[in-house]
């Protein structure tokens, strides 16, 4: 693309350079320029598209933190809760250790099918082996308003599966990774 011979060519890579100072001096006379102007705007578009995408490729810089040095070797561990012989979703699952030394938590959230993949520490796949007491939660809205505004939450899942008074048990090791879970009651 061919600018003109006016002062928009420097403007042009203060553009491209980010230099603020240049940008402020040079973008009323560039504005001046129409085609010249255009042409900026048709370059600048694709340089943020081109930064954009870079940017969504590489996860916007975010990862995973580095796994802990105190963290045990985890196995991969997969969940099927029904209830009333029905998948349910959306479910929080939590797996507390049965051995208050072993800090380490696991957990995750069941996706359409009633599956969860666990994660220790809400971040590392798979679950440490050891005896984990299992608890669930999922609540609900009723809505009594007027204006149609959720009023009070409730359990979806009935008390006795809720964290501080489940009773089911996992043991998890290294030749039984997969569980299915039924609950039953009223919530």
């Amino acid at each position: 693309m061919k600018l003109c011979n006016c002062q928009c060519k420097t403007f042009f890579f203060a553009v491209l350079i980010g230099r603020l100072e240049v940008l402020g001096n040079l973008l009323p006379r560039a504005m001046m320029c129409s085609p010249c102007w255009a042409k900026i705007c048709v370059i600048r578009s694709i340089y943020l598209s081109l930064l954009l995408c870079v940017l969504y490729l590489t996860g916007c810089g975010q990862r995973l933190p580095d796994r802990p040095s105190g963290l045990p070797d985890t196995i991969p561990c997969t969940l099927t809760i029904t209830f009333g012989g029905e998948k349910i979703e959306d479910v929080s699952v939590l797996f507390t250790p049965k051995d208050k030394s072993q800090p380490w938590y696991a957990g995750g959230k069941t996706d359409s099918e009633g599956k969860v993949r666990l994660k220790t520490g809400g971040h590392y796949d798979g679950v440490i082996p050891g005896e984990y007491t299992v608890s669930f939660q999922k609540t609900g809205q009723i809505e009594l308003d007027k204006n149609d505004m959720p009023i009070r939450s409730y359990s979806l899942i009935p008390f006795k599966y809720t964290a501080g008074q489940s009773k089911e048990m996992i043991t998890v090791t290294a030749k039984q990774s997969v569980y299915v879970l039924e609950l039953d009651g009223l919530p």
